[in-house]
C-alpha cells in the first residue's frame, strides 16, 4: 500500500535485468507457446490487441479464449510456478513451471489441453528469436524458473503487481520486458 510517507518510485522493485535474464529467457519461450495458442483461436483485432498477457494477482494470464461453445484461460502463477488452465465448463487442469525443456513445455501444454478437451494446432516457430527453433525440436532451452531462480519469478510479478498498482506500466510493457531485455517493466 502506498502511503502519504512513501512516494510511488520508492515502491518500485529493484529488478537489475541482468540479475533475472535466464528467467526472462524462459519466460518469453513459454509466453511465445501461450501466446500463440491464444493467437490462433481469439477473432482478431488491430494491432494484435486480441493477444496480450494481462497482469494478474499472481502474474500473467490471458483473457477467455472461446473454443467450440465453451472458452478457456491461461495464467502463469508465477507464485506457485504454474501454468493453469480454466475453462469455463469447470475443467482445470495445471502444468508445473519445472525444469524441462521447451520441447517437453509444449508437448505437455498441447497434450494437457487436449485433456480438457482442447484440440490447438499452432505455428510453432517463435517469433523474434535470433538463432529459432521450433518448439517441438527445442530441447537445448531448459525451463528454469522454479528450481534455479524461483526467487526471480517471485520478484518480477512482485514489480508487475506494482507497477499496475502504481499506473506506472500497462500489461503490454510488462511483456515486453521479456521479449525486448529491458532492464525494466516500463518503457
Amino acid at each position: 500500500m502506498i502511503t502519504p510517507e512513501r512516494s510511488v518510485g520508492q515502491e518500485w522493485p529493484e529488478l537489475p535485468f541482468s540479475a533475472w535474464s535466464e528467467t526472462a529467457a524462459t519466460l518469453h519461450m513459454c509466453m511465445q507457446v501461450v501466446g500463440k495458442i491464444r493467437l490462433v483461436r481469439t477473432p482478431w483485432t488491430n494491432h494484435s490487441w486480441h493477444v496480450p498477457f494481462y497482469v494478474t494477482a499472481r502474474g500473467l494470464g490471458t483473457s477467455l479464449i472461446p473454443y467450440d461453445g465453451r472458452a478457456f484461460s491461461i495464467e502463469f502463477d508465477l507464485l506457485d510456478h504454474q501454468l493453469v488452465i480454466l475453462v469455463t465448463d469447470g475443467g482445470r487442469q495445471t502444468v508445473a513451471l519445472e525444469p524441462r525443456t521447451v520441447a517437453d513445455f509444449y508437448r505437455i501444454v498441447i497434450a494437457t489441453l487436449a485433456t480438457l478437451g482442447i484440440e490447438i494446432r499452432i505455428h510453432t516457430m517463435p517469433c523474434e528469436v535470433p538463432d529459432a527453433i521450433r518448439f517441438e525440436h527445442d530441447t537445448a532451452t531448459i525451463i528454469t524458473i522454479p528450481s534455479s531462480r524461483p526467487a526471480s519469478g517471485r520478484h518480477w510479478c512482485r514489480s508487475i503487481v506494482s507497477s499496475r498498482r502504481s499506473g506506472r506500466a500497462s500489461s503490454a510493457s510488462a511483456v515486453r520486458c521479456i521479449s525486448s531485455g529491458a532492464a525494466s517493466i516500463w518503457p
